[in-house]
């Protein structure tokens, strides 16, 4: 075999030479062999002696399974900021092969599945829940949600006052409506982490020692199980589950109404006293505290610019179905959706929704919805448009209490 004053010698024997004194042997480049611009026809004078620019002699990890005289060049790759070497570069092989280049981070991101969603629940590697780790945007939606379910159920005990008292404390929003039923006494979680059993049992022991049932509002996403047995020592326990939910109104599906139905905002107080006792009639049996309260409601002024919209659906001139929206900036927060139960399976709570959130699309400037649905509900819901957030979990502390409020909620 010919050898040139130009090619080294293997420093040391290895298991891809056959001997030291033997030469290396260089890839021929592929490609035809083209006549220089001006050189004279005839034969093509030979290649330059010197390997092409990109390519660079290398010897490859010593191998024993690595086949006798494997070629060991290698293409020239990158060397990082360190100034490391491509020989080191995991993308050799010990045969000389050469592994197909990763795609650029920008491909890689789009390629890659999205990242998995981090524990709700305090652990080693996130021992706070409502760390900055958590997925933002799903963080953001709950705040939504909370947000809004705390300005819809303070606003009317606000501004009915008296008896009725709305308390604000770092981590916990409080609705006192001085009534023996847990529809009107809250208590709302906000983002929270490790819970305060301190916090916990003195806003417990506001209602039991009054006697007065209430319901605990948390967030399974900002709670954990240290969370639910603090609540079970001070007499709240799992009582039931709703599902957060939001929609886009722009997206708002058409729905066609009954025939015979319509929907109208309302602000008189008999439409309010009507509304009151719809909502009442939920309840089995029927809760006569709910109609005390709206009682009250229908002796205030509603302005046409309040954000507090009440709405009723009407079969035939006859009050049968009721919904409300509480708009704050650009969302539109479903609450009290009712019918009768003499009209239910007839598409009426999906009609007088929708005609509410086109209201609030149309002529209220919001741009999606929310609620708190309950598991009966939720087809409802999702049909129109409305997807799953969050879970909620309601705690309460009927078993812990005799109601002795009285009608009228004087204490």
């Amino acid at each position: 075999m010919r050898r040139f004053a130009d090619q080294p010698i293997c420093p040391s024997p290895s298991p891809i030479c056959r001997s030291a004194s033997q030469p290396i042997r260089r890839a021929r480049p592929r490609g035809p062999r083209l006549r220089p611009a001006g050189a004279p026809r005839g034969r093509v004078p030979p290649r330059s002696r010197a390997p092409p620019p990109h390519f660079v002699r290398r010897r490859p990890p010593a191998n024993a399974d690595a086949p006798r005289n494997a070629r060991i060049l290698f293409r020239r790759r990158p060397t990082s900021s360190a100034g490391a070497s491509a020989a080191n570069d995991p993308a050799h092989t010990a045969h000389g092969t050469h592994r197909r280049r990763s795609p650029p981070a920008a491909e890689r991101a789009i390629r890659e599945p999205p990242a998995r969603r981090l524990p709700r629940h305090p652990s080693a590697s996130n021992p706070d829940p409502m760390s900055p780790d958590q997925p933002r945007e799903s963080m953001q939606q709950i705040a939504v949600l909370l947000d809004g379910m705390i300005k819809k159920n303070a606003y009317l005990p606000r501004r009915i006052g008296g008896t009725m008292r709305v308390d604000e404390q770092p981590g916990y929003a409080i609705v006192d409506s001085g009534l023996p039923t847990d529809t009107f006494n809250l208590v709302i979680g906000k983002a929270h982490g490790q819970p305060d059993a301190a916090a916990i049992a003195r806003i417990a022991a506001r209602f039991n020692d009054a006697g007065l049932p209430a319901a605990w509002w948390t967030c399974r996403d900002l709670t954990d199980a240290a969370f639910a047995r603090a609540l079970g020592e001070a007499g709240f326990v799992a009582d039931e589950t709703s599902v957060g939910m939001l929609a886009e109104l722009d997206a708002l599906p058409p729905v066609a109404p009954p025939p015979g139905f319509g929907v109208r905002q309302i602000n008189a107080q008999h439409d309010v006293a009507h509304f009151g006792t719809l909502i009442g009639a939920l309840f089995d049996p029927p809760d006569a505290f709910v109609d005390a309260f709206y009682a009250r409601v229908a002796a205030l002024d509603f302005d046409v610019a309040e954000p507090l919209k009440l709405f009723v659906g009407e079969l035939d001139g006859r009050p049968v179905s009721t919904t409300a929206l509480y708009v704050d900036a650009d969302t539109a927060h479903v609450f009290d959706v009712s019918t009768s139960a003499g009209q239910r399976k007839r598409g009426l709570a999906s009609a007088i929704m929708h005609s509410a959130l086109v209201h609030a699309r149309e002529r209220l400037g919001a741009t999606r919805a929310a609620l708190q649905a309950s598991p009966d509900g939720l087809n409802v819901y999702r049909r129109l448009g409305f997807r799953a957030v969050c879970e909620f979990q309601v705690y309460s502390n009927r078993a812990a209490v005799s109601p002795r409020g009285e009608l009228g909620g004087a204490r």
